[in-house]
Parts: structure tokens; sequence; C-alpha cells
């Protein structure tokens, strides 16, 4: 099944006949699954000028992707098609002029769609021998379809018409095809006015128009693109320009961006920052980085919890390896204790016996952080209570239950307070774990009262004198009563804890001793 064209008559003016031989002369020199082939051409007995073509029976291309609902990617596919025939066209020399969705038809072939290109009839030859017989009546006219055509055509100066005219057509086309709509609106317009509009407006981008148009825009098929909203507008305002200059140079251009469109490419039509293409790079490679980043997480996680875990381990060891000074410091460090590092504590307590540093520093540590359980503390009032212990090791006991288990009933004066207190008027006052006791103070003031008096000891009785005063400080009456009493060794101690209670006992501390002077006296 063939096409054949021929003059009717009536029409076989001299300048319509040149244009005809035209065409047959330029579609001689083509050969493109894209553009309609001449099969055959010559005259008829009556001397009227034919030729024979393929025979297309496709419908235009803004028709057919409407009526077949196409998606944005394949009507990119098919724009590329129609670049590609006409790069070939360009290759060969010839410039179509007239392109537009009538001249852009979509036959369907075993199913799938394909661009045949036609209408080769008003086309310019590059090489001017081809078409010399009909430039003459070009001279001053308009050629093309208004809608489609380039701002130089409208100069009505054919020698400014190249290659990027067809681009600009092109362009057209994918506007009309991503908005339903032409980019200049010339229905209702004089000639001289849409020629005026063509030469010195840009037009609307194609995703400012959509959003004018409102319902009736086919956001579904911008849907589907997604993220491609801002690089269509690039690539088709490219195409667009006014100046040819800022126009994609080829036919070949223009499709290679439609590819990286579809591709997930970074675009010719803006220039390529840094941040762009590798956005784009992301995007292609989504599955990868998706993967590379969540193991990047795992890693990092990973070093996190090992870092965690050697800080752990580092503060354990610095914990057992304090001197009887610097342990609370080391364990007001941490404000919690977290489950593996009472998982380790718990690993130390039953390695490490009681009587060692260590082991009672663990046990301190969990005290210290209400992490302890029943059985800790029950081991260290089982030692404390058991006479046949050595006194440093009950001491020790002591001091990390006295800091960290005031509460509990047993630190009473007729029980442990009595054997405690005793304990504290033996060390010596300046003892590190002396603080640890405060929080029992209160039990063990009977017995350090008794001490003051009635050990035979004058250090234990100094010794009993410096911890009233250092549990008891606030407590000035009592204090200057003791003063009253106290033997001269007990004197400076108690003054001590006076003085630092500000002028109120110091005031009170002279005046009680120049009463015992005038007394004396």
């Amino acid at each position: 099944k063939v096409a054949l064209k021929v003059i009717k008559l009536g029409m076989d003016t001299k300048a319509f006949v040149s244009r005809f031989e035209t065409e047959r002369d330029l579609l001689a020199v083509m050969r493109h699954p894209h553009i309609a082939r001449m099969i055959d051409g010559g005259a008829t007995q009556a001397g009227r000028p034919y030729f024979v073509m393929e025979y297309v029976d496709g419908i235009p291309i803004t028709t057919y992707a409407k009526q077949a609902k196409l998606t944005l990617e394949e009507r990119l596919q098919l724009l590329i098609q129609a670049c590609e025939g006409i790069h070939h066209a360009h290759l060969n020399g010839i410039i179509h002029r007239d392109l537009k969705p009538s001249n852009l038809l979509i036959e369907c072939i075993d199913g799938k769609p394909y661009v045949k290109i036609i209408d080769f009839g008003i086309a310019k030859a590059i090489d001017r021998s081809v078409t010399d017989r009909s430039m003459m009546t070009e001279a001053g006219q308009l050629l093309g379809t208004l809608g489609y055509m380039s701002p130089e055509q409208g100069v009505l100066d054919v020698s400014l018409v190249d290659g990027r005219t067809d681009i600009y057509a092109l362009g057209a086309v994918m506007y009309e095809l991503l908005t339903e709509v032409l980019p200049f609106n010339l229905d209702k317009l004089a000639r001289d006015e849409s020629l005026r509009i063509i030469r010195t407006e840009n037009p609307t981008k194609p995703s400012t128009r959509l959003r004018q148009q409102g319902d009736n825009a086919p956001e579904k098929l911008w849907a589907a693109g997604g993220f491609l909203r801002k690089e269509l507008d690039w690539v088709v305002m490219k195409a667009l320009e006014r100046n040819p200059t800022r126009r994609y140079q080829a036919a070949s251009e223009f499709g290679d961006d439609m590819h990286r469109l579809l591709e997930n490419r970074p675009v010719l039509a803006r220039p390529a920052s840094v941040s762009y293409a590798f956005r784009k790079w992301v995007y292609r490679n989504r599955q990868a980085v998706i993967t590379c980043v969540m193991v990047s997480v795992m890693i990092a996680i990973a070093s996190q919890v090992r870092l965690h875990q050697v800080a752990e381990r580092t503060w354990i060891q610095r914990l057992l390896e304090a001197n009887t000074r610097d342990v609370r410091r080391v364990i007001s460090e941490r404000r919690s204790l977290s489950p593996s590092l009472v998982e380790s504590l718990t690993t130390e307590v039953q390695q490490r016996p009681l009587n060692t540093r260590p082991g009672l520093h663990a046990r301190l540590a969990m005290l210290a952080q209400r992490s302890a359980d029943s059985s800790l503390s029950a081991s260290l009032w089982q030692t404390l209570e058991d006479d046949g212990q050595p006194e440093m090791l009950r001491f020790h006991a002591a001091a990390a239950l006295a800091a960290h288990a005031p509460e509990d009933n047993r630190w009473n004066p007729t029980a442990m307070g009595a054997d405690v207190a005793t304990w504290l008027a033996e060390q010596s006052p300046v003892h590190p774990w002396i603080e640890h006791f405060r929080p029992i103070a209160a039990h063990l003031r009977a017995t350090l009262e008794s001490d003051l008096f009635h050990r035979p000891s004058p250090r234990l009785r100094e010794n009993a004198a410096i911890l009233l005063g250092k549990f008891f400080p606030n407590d000035i009456d009592r204090l200057l009563v003791f003063v009253t009493q106290a033997e001269p060794n007990q004197m400076l101690p108690l003054a001590e804890a006076l003085r630092t209670r500000g002028p109120k006992g110091v005031d009170r501390l002279k005046a009680i001793l120049a009463r015992d002077f005038r007394a004396v006296r």
C-alpha cells in the first residue's frame, strides 16, 4: 500500500510546482525509519509531477498521546524518535521548517508506536543548489505554522533559518505534549501581533502553565515524572530559546537530553553544578546508595557500641585501681550504670574478695548507683556483723553501706552504731573514708559524745572531738557545752568547728573562754 502525491488541477502554479519538485528531490536523499520514504517519482502524461511515497496510516502525535493516555516516559520516547529523524534530515542538509503534530504521525507496528515525519513541502536545503529554483518565491513569504514557528522565521528572512528552527518547533510540540496547549495562545490575534509575540516574548514555563490551568491540567502526567518537573522546564525552555545560539545546537542534543531525563542523569539544559550532578547520581544509584547508607549506619552504631564498651571497661579499670581518696570521684563520673556495666561490676564482685580494695570499690560503685541487688547488700552486712572478719575489712564494708544504705534500721546506737563510732575514733580523723559515714552520723553521736570524756586515751578523746565537730558543725550550742568540759587537747578541734560557723560561733567561743579566764584568775 502506497501514497500517491500529485498536484491537483488549478494548483500547478510555477511556485507550487517548484516546491513540489523540491520536496521530491529532498525525500529522494533520505532513508530513515522515522521519515516517510519516497518510493518513485515522475510526471503524468499531462506533464504534472507526482511521486509515490510510503503510506503512513497514522494520527498526529498529540492526538495519539491523548487517546492512548501515554505516560510522561512514553511521550518523551516518541519525541526522541522525532529528534532522530530530524537529525538524519539535518545530516543530509535538509531543514523541515514546518514541524507540527500533523507532520509527526504515529503509526503502530506490531502494537508499538513509531513516529513518521511527513510533508517536506516547504523544506529548505542547506545546499542551495537543491532549492535554488524555489528561493525566489520565498523571499518575504511566511512559511510554516504560527503556533510552532521560530522567532527567526517570523523575521521573514530565509537566510536566518537553519537546523535550530526545527529544534524550536520540536520544543513547541514537546510543550504541547506536556501541557496540552501551545507555548503561545495566538488563535485570536492578527498575524503581525502573533509574529511580534513570537519574536519578542518568552513562553510561560510548562510547570507554571499547568498551575494556571487548574483543574484542566494533566497533573497525572506530571505526577508520573515526579522530581522531573524542574528538569522538564529546563529542557523545554532551552529548545524554545528565542536566540538560536542558546538553543540545542543539534536535534541529537535535544534527544540526548530527553534520554538523560529518562535515565535520571544531569541534563545539558542547565549547567550542571556539583550538587545537581551529585543528586542525579544518587537517584540513579539509589539502591546502592541506600545499601551503603544502611551499612554505614550499622558500622557507625557498631563503632559507638564498641567505643561505649571501651569507655565502660576503662572506667571499671580506673575504679578498681583508684586509691581510697579518689574512689568517690570516679564513682560520681557515672550518673547511672547501664545493664552491661552492672553485669561487669557483678562479675568483679564475684571474682574480687571483699577484703581487697577492687572488690570493695566494685560493691561501693553498685551501691552508689542503687544498682546492687539485695544479695550484695546482704554480703556487706554479713561482713560488717561478723566479729571474725578483719577489723579493717569490716570498717570498709561499713563505709560502703553507710554512704549508700543509710536508711537501714541496723544503724542504731545499740547495734552497729556503737562499734562504728569506736572504729571511727580509732582511725585518723583525716582518713578519706570518714566522709562516707556522715549519712549515719546521728546513730554515732551518743557513742562519740561518751568517748569524748570517758576514753582513757587522750588521742581517742581528741579524735572524738574532731569527729563531733566534723559531723555536727551546725549544732553550736552542743559544741559550746563540749568546750566548757573539754580538756586542752580537745579544745582546738572544737574551736575549729565553731570557727567554721562564722562570727556567731567565734563570738560565743570568745565569751566562754573569757569567762573561764576570769574564773581562773
